[in-house]
């Protein structure tokens, strides 16, 4: 009996499986280069050894918030962040208690404040948009840059002369779901699996309104940062674990370098206080068998019920200026700090975004 019951289970998946190659896909697919990834995975060790520091974390408006995928602050040192609901959050002055601040629909993930107290906010349907701190007046700023629509705009960084710079990491975009959400889950799967390298590095000037291209051909470009010296930008590439630099200023201006490889999936990353610069780990290192393009198509093609579910060990890293990884905090059983996106330091503690989190961890820096 238990054999025929196994034989049903067995019959019933292939069956699915069966169906959802035949149906046509959301996106269209195309047959990506091998991924160009750490084979075989690497494990964690030395300073990416396991640790629980981040369970020292504080939750912070727990239950009040949905998925963070990163906080701002203002001049006045108020907290901001993004949420998974189309809102964008503010927080009390002792972040216990969150409420909405403004609606901008879609997906908002990064943002970022400019020097006359306006947000700007990377929307992955939207595209840039600039809300004015006065009125909460939403614009549009860029949807369409070199040659192609936005689709999948990331995070954003603002340098000290205004120019914003800003990923789109996919020419996936997220498609909305019947609850009236943008999960942008499938748009990333796909991304990675079929190995598109779509992602490009984007700045945007407020004074000339033009939109230009820094850097393309990125597998999901992610978090941005601008360097310490206002010099050049950092970009984090999520599945290729990589930081590339692009200068944008001095004799090394147009060109662009790898800073590092890591050893697990990159996401947010910005400035650090001490030096160097914070890089959120979304994931440790994927399995080995995604390198294979046959294995990927298939992956791709799964139901999302039939999809592994995401793993919330939490990792924030801390990268020198010249790619070195200092230190790591983490908490590997993901109990506080889970599938962490983002890591932002303000005054000796560390916020942490997070797409598994009705709350925002706060982590005290020695």
């Amino acid at each position: 009996m238990a054999i025929n019951l196994l034989a049903v289970v067995a019959a019933f998946l292939v069956a699915c499986i069966a169906v959802q190659f035949a149906k046509p896909l959301a996106y269209e697919h195309t047959a990506g280069p091998e991924l160009d990834l750490l084979t075989p995975t690497p494990e964690l060790k030395g300073v990416w050894e396991p640790n629980n520091k981040l369970q020292a974390s504080t939750k912070l408006a727990e239950g009040q918030v949905r998925n963070l995928e990163t906080v701002c602050f203002d001049a006045l040192g108020r907290m901001f962040g993004t949420s998974e609901d189309g809102n964008i959050m503010v927080f009390s002055p002792d972040k216990s208690k969150a409420e909405v601040w403004t609606y901008v629909g879609g997906r908002p993930f990064g943002c970022a404040i400019d020097k006359q107290g306006d947000m700007w906010v990377c929307n992955t349907v939207m595209g840039l948009q600039k809300i004015d701190h006065k009125t909460r007046q939403i614009v549009t700023v860029v949807n369409y840059a070199d040659g192609r629509p936005i689709n999948h705009a990331n995070d954003l960084d603002i340098a000290e002369d205004g120019k914003i710079y800003f990923t789109d990491a996919t020419r996936f975009g997220p498609a909305r779901a019947p609850n009236g959400l943008f999960p942008v889950v499938d748009a990333i799967n796909i991304e990675m699996y079929e190995a598109n390298n779509t992602g490009r590095l984007l700045e945007y000037d407020p004074e000339t309104r033009n939109t230009r291209l820094v850097l393309g051909g990125l597998l999901y470009g992610n978090g941005v940062t601008v360097s310490h010296d206002q010099q050049s930008v950092l970009v984090a590439v999520s599945f290729t674990y990589r930081v590339h630099r692009c200068y944008v200023k001095g004799s090394k201006k147009g060109q662009c370098e790898v800073v590092t490889r890591l050893d697990a999936v990159a996401d947010g990353i910005s400035r650090a206080s001490k030096g160097g610069y914070w890089v959120a780990v979304c994931s440790p290192p994927l399995p080995s068998f995604v390198t294979y393009q046959t294995v990927r198509t298939i992956l791709a093609r799964l139901p999302a019920w039939m999809a592994p579910p995401p793993v919330l060990h939490g990792i924030v890293a801390r990268i020198s200026e010249d790619g070195e990884v200092l230190e790591t905090l983490q908490d590997a059983e993901g109990k506080v700090a889970r599938f962490v996106s983002s890591a932002t330091e303000h005054k000796g503690a560390l916020y942490l975004g997070s797409m598994a989190a009705d709350y925002v961890a706060s982590y005290k820096l020695s």
